[in-house]
């Protein structure tokens, strides 16, 4: 199973998810796991996986975790066999237009319950929340 995490790693709480994925990867076992970068490598982030930038993404298929409804829509043509799932946590360009204009083609999965219930609020019944308990559970109804 491959899964990755489309992220700005320049960010301070995207780069402390990334390596918190990287390390819950890490204890389930998941041997092909990747981090794609949508801004500038930082050389600071502390995880055992690849860190490549996101046009690597034309080549990926499996599951992709992204964070930002405005970077993933650069992406969501792509023919690959890409299964997308959006992390809103994380994204502090919310848009709820591009959520609903894009809804076929993802699924929601939520950890904070802020997130979940600003998330389900503007976007009703248009979209499918999961709330997950941590990125473990997360991870683990993904894999």
């Amino acid at each position: 199973m491959s899964i990755a995490l489309l992220t700005n790693v320049q960010d301070d709480a995207s780069r402390k998810f990334a390596e918190e994925f990287s390390r819950v990867c890490g204890d389930f076992r998941i041997n092909d796991h990747v981090i794609f970068y949508t801004d500038t490598y930082d050389e600071s982030i502390d995880c055992d996986t690849s860190v490549i930038d996101s046009y690597g993404l034309w080549a990926f298929s499996g599951t992709l975790i992204f964070t930002s409804m405005v970077e993933i829509t650069k992406f969501l043509n792509i023919t690959s066999d890409i299964k997308f799932a959006y992390y809103p946590d994380l994204d502090n360009q919310y848009d709820p237009i591009r959520c609903l204009y894009y809804r076929e083609k993802y699924q929601v999965h939520c950890i904070d319950d802020a997130v979940n219930s600003k998330v389900c609020r503007t976007l009703g019944n248009n979209i499918k929340v999961k709330k997950h308990e941590n990125i473990n559970k997360m991870l683990e109804d993904l894999a």
